[in-house]
């Protein structure tokens, strides 16, 4: 029995999409550029190397494949068709309308650090290995995760450690941010870039009328201004969440870690009663969180001071300068002189007298004293007083303590 010959050549020829049909030869990448697919391998064990770029995806490519042996004269065998499609594009991202949700209040336009970003799904001829988030910008993936049912609807969940990785900008909260998804063969493809209002702050307080210089009445109540981003991204109360705010208050030694606060009641106005302090410097704390979680606290420093203003009193004649002891009997103008000791300030004095007997009161100012604090002095005329008898002076001191309403000292 005879042998039979051995293959001597493998002919391939390659017809992409409607072109024209090229004969494949071999290319060393090393030495020149292989654009096209080229043969590897020594005839007749030869092997086909594709270029991914030479092809145009979802078209039909066919090789024909035609060999001869070494008998002489040389056989040709029948050609082989092979029908093939490449793919060499990334996957296909559908982004969801709305693309992102907060994680807690499932709004759309602000975000906290915890957030959905949503998909209707990520499909490609081959297997999806990869879905990552970028901010612009940075080169590193915020979150980088294999949804197990890419082309069905699907959130990607990003916690806090992967939303400490966005750069915020300098000003204003918009961060914009992008998805890339590889598959099997390394392709990748990205999505368009869309912004959205990140949050990572929580609640800005003020108390209104503080002021770390002045003082206040031991029963003051102050109203807290507590405001964060709204549904929108606009400052407003609404960004609030207003049945987790609570107050501390300290003189010196903070309150030790883990010390329950007092509840501030979510009313129409927020309140901050100060309950009865003793004189002296406090702070008050407030700490509470906005709708999206996260928490803030600031403190507060104020005085706080019970005492009325001490007065002294002393008239004396302003020809010869001797002190006036309730009678006056020498003729000329008199001077008062009023030495007022208190720890806030002076804000106001009110003086009158009048005539016993007299139903209506002339009022009389006071002027301080340049350099000597706390001094006050004012000057009644002789014609003032023209008419013996007895006169009654009221001398009423009110004193910069704030009050809820105005009180006399």
């Amino acid at each position: 029995m005879g042998e039979l010959s051995q293959g001597s050549n493998v002919k391939i020829e390659l017809s992409k999409g409607s072109g024209q049909t090229q004969t494949l030869e071999a290319c060393d990448p090393v030495a020149s550029s292989c654009d096209e697919p080229y043969l590897v391998g020594e005839q007749p064990d030869i092997k086909v190397q594709l270029v991914a770029n030479a092809f145009s995806y979802d078209a039909t490519n066919e090789f024909y494949v035609t060999a001869t042996d070494t008998a002489y004269p040389k056989n040709e065998s029948r050609k082989g068709t092979f029908t093939f499609k490449v793919d060499n594009e990334g996957p296909t991202i559908l982004l969801s309308t709305p693309w992102v949700e907060d994680a807690l209040t499932k709004e759309n336009a602000v975000v906290g650090r915890n957030f959905n970003v949503l998909f209707d799904g990520v499909t490609d001829d081959s297997k999806i290995t990869e879905v990552s988030l970028f901010q612009v910008g940075q080169a590193d993936a915020l979150k980088t995760f294999k949804p197990a049912e890419p082309s069905q609807k699907f959130p990607m969940p990003l916690v806090e450690s992967d939303t400490d990785k966005i750069d915020m900008p300098g000003e204003g909260n918009s961060v914009s941010l992008y998805v890339k998804a590889k598959d099997i063969h390394g392709f990748e493809s990205q999505s368009n870039t869309n912004s959205v209002i990140f949050d990572n702050q929580g609640p800005d307080f003020n108390l209104v009328g503080h002021d770390e210089s002045s003082y206040y009445v031991n029963d003051y109540v102050f109203e807290l201004r507590a405001v964060d981003l709204g549904a929108s991204g606009n400052v407003s109360v609404e960004g609030v969440d207003r049945e987790n705010l609570e107050f501390w208050i300290f003189e010196d030694a903070e309150p030790p870690f883990g010390t329950q606060g007092t509840d501030i009641v979510n009313a129409e106005t927020l309140k901050v009663p100060l309950g009865g302090l003793s004189d002296g410097e406090h702070t008050i704390r407030i700490k509470g969180l906005d709708v999206r979680g996260n928490s803030s606290q600031k403190d507060f420093r104020f005085n706080v001071s019970n005492k009325v203003p001490q007065l002294d009193l002393k008239i004396t004649n302003v020809a010869n300068g001797e002190t006036i002891d309730r009678v006056v009997y020498d003729e000329g103008d008199i001077k008062l002189t009023l030495k007022v000791t208190d720890v806030s300030g002076v804000k106001n004095i009110v003086s009158t007298y009048k005539y016993s007997g007299e139903s209506k009161a002339t009022d009389f100012q006071f002027d301080e004293v340049v350099g000597e604090e706390g001094t006050w002095t004012a000057t009644l005329k002789e014609s003032e007083l023209k008419a013996d008898g007895n006169y009654e002076l009221s001398i009423s001191v009110y004193n910069n303590v704030q009050h809820n309403s105005e009180i006399i000292h």
